[in-house]
């Protein structure tokens, strides 16, 4: 059994981050996210003019955590931008909490964007992820840049479409008019483009997609131009301190293929291949322009400061792919220093010139300053040719093999039989092993063979289903999941399968690579081929779906090919167990029950427990408890009370247990029964005082438990006044009256299965927070636990006098 813990978790997401990055891997999404959301605390605090509802999206009727801020609270900020005017403003905000909020109730100091605070949509959070159903897809005419309205020059994501691939759209509106057309795209991912760069089939609106205005999404709102805008990442770079290669660095920050966000651009230090130019990140770090592909030599955004170029620095100087040796001719047979420049070092190159074929197919050679020739095959000059002075005039040679790897060209759409599908995909997937890119991210996955300058981790995803008949090219990894909810093959973590693909990131609008699965181990573990992991096609894991760190950071989607959901699945007993106990009724004398339906049509059926346990911290709760020590990931246990959501059918069970004191002759007070009293029935907080000085005794007197529940397919929110047990035993004496556990439980599920778990209660007792999968292909048994706080100890029994306490949990 896969035991979870907290602490682990922070550990493994950071090591999740840095194996990410250290091997190279595609992304086609942010890697700066998690920059952002590393540095988000500095955005902050502002506080909350008034009592704030936590939204799910920027709808303000889309709550999901009443009063998530109360007035005067401090409010920190991720990101913001445009939504639906609340108050007469249009800017938004979502903060560390995952919850959107009107800005109209945050007191920030301005009428707007707070400087410095990044675009949400720019580091790939999209504030109308729940509005719309995606249709399509609609295949891109030309490389189409994503903007943020309707509006050609806002630009937040440099080639978002590439010509070729599926585009699936939420709806159209009509804005300023492109090339004769005044029809505009708003994308899944959140962006908007012109409509004349898609083949939709018409030129006109497309029967059947919904007008943008009546799904509350407004192109014409003037987004946060200084918000940053993504660029992708040709090679992995060091992030600086300052505008020098001498500066302090953090190293290998950003991935290759990853997009980076830019807010500004400056001049400082030359840098590589001779270029000056600095690119500042949304996480305050430098990056060098010359391998952000921006689609220019000179600034295209706005300047950081009026320094001049610096000079210095790493003038002529590239990125070595791989360790080369250093040849005294242009020729591979010529006499030859071994191992003379390492992979992952610069070089620094003062002409070219063409020579014999060397690797892939190239005929060019680079001159390094020591008076050595290599090839530039592996050297990061961002082109497939020559782009620096001759060295000489010799002509570039004709004939001779291209070198360059060429794969199995398609079968034709539906020639293979669905039963054979998977076997396809994993055979094509395998045939690639160890398969190189050369030049600038060249590789043979394009929709026409060859394509160059763009991640592939997605390209060769699209290409190993291409092989089994499936008609797909998608090089942005994000969009598999609108194919997979539009051809209803998204699948749970659990019910992983070979020739499944893996999305992985927080969500479609921010994926950053996928993997295409080979092998389900016995364990449940899986194995995946993944393109442009290391540049190269690789072998990865195993790994666990439910929990990928430290290889891959975290899986927010598993997409099957083929509509076949597995047969061989299994029920976990755990999860019957788990529904029997708390879902369904149960009576007994000993526990009071309670069952609330909410909304339902959640992505998954797996089951989140809450569980409040007294558990033995020190010499006095040992002595006057009956709980065991260490956490425990099993359904039934002793605990206090259990809180239960089913986010599929909606169902929220409550069980309540009497609680006993060891040794007492009295035995076990029997349990209350359980009031639905509704979210705003439960005065919180008045049963004991507020002095700060424990009270064995809180002289309030309880004649049931109070809960109330709210909520719907995106969450549950949990209110509950739970009366101890302790009250009215006559043997404990001044032990009798002691209060009741209360406070507030919110649990909630985006639409790509990624959950956040945020406590407010009492700092006595304990709480463990576990998940329960519904299926597996074991039969086993299976929990994991989510997340864990230890109670203080037990003169906080007094629950009020000392206040509550909030604990987040994400997953």
């Amino acid at each position: 059994m896969f035991r979870h813990r907290r602490s682990r978790r922070a550990g493994a997401a950071t090591r999740a981050a840095a194996a990410l990055v250290a091997a190279l891997s595609c992304t086609g999404a942010l890697l700066v996210g998690l920059a952002g959301m590393a540095q988000a605390d500095t955005n902050g605090p502002f506080p909350a003019k008034t009592a704030i509802d936590g939204r799910g999206s920027m709808n303000p009727d889309d709550r999901v955590v009443p009063d998530a801020y109360v007035a005067g609270a401090a409010v920190y900020l991720t990101c913001q931008d445009t939504g639906p005017a609340v108050n007469g403003s249009t800017t938004w905000d979502y903060t560390t909490d995952r919850l959107w909020i009107p800005d109209t109730y945050v007191k920030t100091g301005v009428d707007g964007f707070v400087s410095g605070v990044p675009r949400c949509l720019a580091i790939g959070v999209d504030g109308h992820a729940n509005a719309g159903s995606p249709q399509g897809p609609y295949p891109a005419k030309a490389d189409i840049d994503g903007r943020g309205s309707m509006n050609v020059d806002d630009r937040v994501r440099t080639d978002a479409y590439l010509q070729g691939s599926g585009i699936y759209l939420k709806c159209q509106d009509t804005g300023p008019v492109v090339n004769g057309s005044p029809i505009w795209d708003y994308t899944a991912n959140g962006y908007w483009i012109p409509d004349t760069y898609v083949k939709t089939g018409a030129d006109a609106f497309i029967p059947g997609v919904p007008l943008c205005s009546s799904l509350g999404i407004d192109g014409h709102a003037a987004g946060n131009a200084g918000g940053g805008r993504q660029f992708y990442a040709k090679t992995t770079l060091n992030g600086y301190a300052g505008k020098s290669l001498s500066s302090a660095k953090t190293v290998d920050r950003y991935a290759g293929g990853s997009y980076v966000t830019i807010v500004c651009q400056a001049y400082g230090e030359t840098n590589y291949g001779g270029s000056a130019i600095w690119d500042r990140t949304t996480d305050g770090l430098w990056v060098a322009d010359y391998y952000v592909k921006t689609n220019s030599t000179g600034f295209v955004l706005g300047r950081c400061d009026n320094d001049g170029p610096a000079g210095g620095g790493g003038s002529g100087s590239y990125l070595v792919e791989t360790t080369l040796n250093g040849y005294a001719g242009k020729s591979l047979s010529s006499a030859k220093t071994e191992d003379k420049y390492p992979g992952g070092s610069t070089i620094a190159i003062v002409c070219q010139a063409y020579g014999e074929f060397n690797y892939g197919g190239s005929a060019v050679w680079d001159k390094t300053t020591d008076g050595l020739w290599v090839a530039d095959y592996y050297i990061k000059t961002g082109a497939t040719d020559i782009v620096l002075g001759r060295c000489d005039n010799d002509p570039k040679p004709t004939g001779g093999d291209s070198g360059n790897p060429s794969t199995p060209t398609s079968p034709p759409p539906g020639s293979v039989q669905s039963s054979a599908i998977r076997n396809t995909i994993v055979a094509a997937a395998n045939s690639q092993l160890g398969l190189h890119e050369w030049g600038d991210n060249c590789n043979p996955f394009g929709r026409d063979g060859v394509k160059c300058g763009d991640p592939w981790c997605s390209m060769f995803a699209s290409w190993t289903w291409r092989q089994a008949g499936i008609d797909v090219y998608l090089p942005y990894s994000g969009d598999f999941y609108w194919w997979g909810k539009q051809h209803g093959t998204l699948r749970a973590k659990n019910e992983v399968q070979p020739g499944d693909l893996v999305l992985f990131g927080s969500g479609p609008s921010s994926s950053n690579h996928v993997g295409v699965v080979v092998e389900v181990q016995p364990d449940g573990q899986i194995i995946s081929v993944e393109g442009n992991w290391g540049n190269k096609v690789s072998r990865v894991g195993p790994y666990s779906a439910l929990f990928p760190s430290p290889t891959h950071e975290n899986i927010f989607a598993v997409v099957a090919p083929v509509d076949d959901h597995p047969s061989q699945l299994k029920v976990n007993p755990a999860y019957t167990e788990a529904m029997n106990r708390y879902i369904n009724p149960y009576l007994d004398g000993d526990h009071a029950h309670g069952h609330f339906q909410v909304g339902g049509g959640g992505v998954d059926s797996d089951l989140f427990l809450a569980r409040a346990v007294i558990h033995g911290g020190d010499n006095v709760s040992e002595l006057f408890t009956m709980d065991r020590d260490g956490w425990s990931d099993k359904v039934v246990d002793s605990g206090r009370a259990v809180i239960a959501w089913e986010p599929k059918s909606g169902q929220v069970g409550l069980d309540v247990s009497q609680s006993c004191i060891s040794g007492v002759s009295a035995g076990c007070k029997s349990p209350l029964d359980i009031k639905n009293t509704g979210v705003d029935g439960i005065p919180l907080g008045t049963e004991c005082g507020t002095d700060g000085f424990p009270h064995p005794w809180c002289n309030a007197h309880y004649d049931y438990n109070k809960v109330g529940v709210s909520g719907g397919a995106a969450g549950v929110f949990v209110r509950y006044q739970l009366a101890d047990s302790y009250t009215s035993i006559p043997a404990i004496g001044g032990w009798g009256n002691v209060g009741a556990i209360d406070g507030t439980i919110n649990i909630i599920q985006d639409s790509n299965g990624y959950f956040r778990v945020s406590l407010t209660s009492d700092q006595y007792p304990s709480w463990e927070i576990i998940r329960v999968p519904h299926y597996n292909t074991t039969g086993n048994y299976e929990t994991h636990l989510f997340g864990t706080r230890e109670q203080r100890t037990l003169r906080y029994l007094d629950t009020r006098a000392f206040g509550q306490v909030t604990s987040t949990w994400n997953g």
